[in-house]
């Protein structure tokens, strides 16, 4: 059987890995079309934290709280039919870590590689594949990047809007998204939706912004450990994208929050355990088209 403390983090460990005056909707932009020779900034941040607890004769919590860092300056070697990359070069690569008593850097300063998005995410340096670890590792985060995933399907209104106007997002690409990040939704709570606001930067600059928010009744994990049942789960998805000033251009930042927790009881042991999981992944993405930066980074060679 296994102890309650190896089912505790199993569960951790699981749920750490799987969020103007009339404005018509052709003009609220969620997924640019780039084109080859495009360049951009990229900022990627993505912040899980954990809670864990479980309540045998011994009691055992854990927390894990791990927040990544991506930098890079991006150019568009390749795009599929929709102005989509499939083939780009990431350079000047920045990727840090921290987490409790631990903070570093998984690349050395300026490296640069190409990142293929076909049938899943391939990144390359020089000719070779790096290390499947660390290949993962990217994956993951670039996954997240607000364009290449179903929610810019999932919250255009798909009809003219005025500022102050809200829609419901669409439930079944709501489903299929959250699928995309570990979690099978059994039933959605009341009051989805998305509404498009006037709000000022942190600069001071008014526009437009859409704000959404999705609860979740019920749901449980696409892994779960074995021997181990829900009684209570309930989750929400929520964050707000500011649009470019120009339309026909993406976002220039998003954020959005997926939250969850559940309870239930451990059936692996000697006597039923009761357990409960907090967590929370905030992912953080702006990016700029800098079409003026000097295009010399897209034939130079790899190191």
């Amino acid at each position: 059987m296994m102890p309650a403390s190896s089912l505790l983090a199993s569960l951790v460990c699981v749920v750490t890995l799987l969020v103007a005056p009339h404005v018509s909707a052709e003009e609220i932009v969620l997924r640019a079309r780039y084109r080859p020779g495009d360049v951009y900034r990229l900022a990627l941040n993505v912040s899980t934290t954990t809670e864990g607890t479980s309540k045998g004769l011994a009691g055992e919590s854990v927390d894990e709280n791990v927040r990544l860092r991506y930098r890079a300056s991006v150019v568009v070697l390749e795009v599929d039919g929709d102005g989509r990359p499939v083939r780009e070069r990431h350079a000047r690569v920045s990727l840090t870590f921290d987490r409790p008593g631990e903070s570093g850097s998984l690349f050395k300063e300026g490296v640069a590689y190409e990142v293929l998005r076909k049938d899943g995410i391939e990144v390359l340096l020089g000719n070779q594949r790096v290390e499947p670890t660390l290949e993962k590792t990217l994956a993951e985060i670039l996954e997240k990047q607000f364009e290449y995933t179903l929610e810019p399907a999932l919250l255009e209104p798909g009809r003219a809007v005025d500022v102050g106007d809200s829609w419901q997002p669409d439930p079944s690409l709501a489903r299929r998204f959250l699928l995309s990040r570990g979690i099978r939704v059994l039933e959605f709570g009341d009051g989805a939706s998305a509404t498009l606001r006037r709000k000022r930067d942190e600069e001071g600059r008014n526009g437009l912004v859409i704000d959404y928010r999705i609860p979740i009744a019920r749901f449980e994990l696409t892994r779960m450990p074995p021997h181990t049942a829900a009684s209570r789960s309930e989750a929400r998805l929520e964050g707000q994208i500011r649009l470019a000033s120009e339309p026909r251009t993406a976002p220039t930042s998003v954020t959005s929050n997926l939250t969850l927790s559940m309870s239930g009881v451990s059936t692996g042991t000697a006597q039923s355990v009761p357990w409960s999981v907090r967590s929370s992944t905030i992912v953080e993405k702006s990016s700029t088209l800098a079409q003026d930066l000097v295009r010399q980074d897209a034939g130079s060679s790899m190191p």
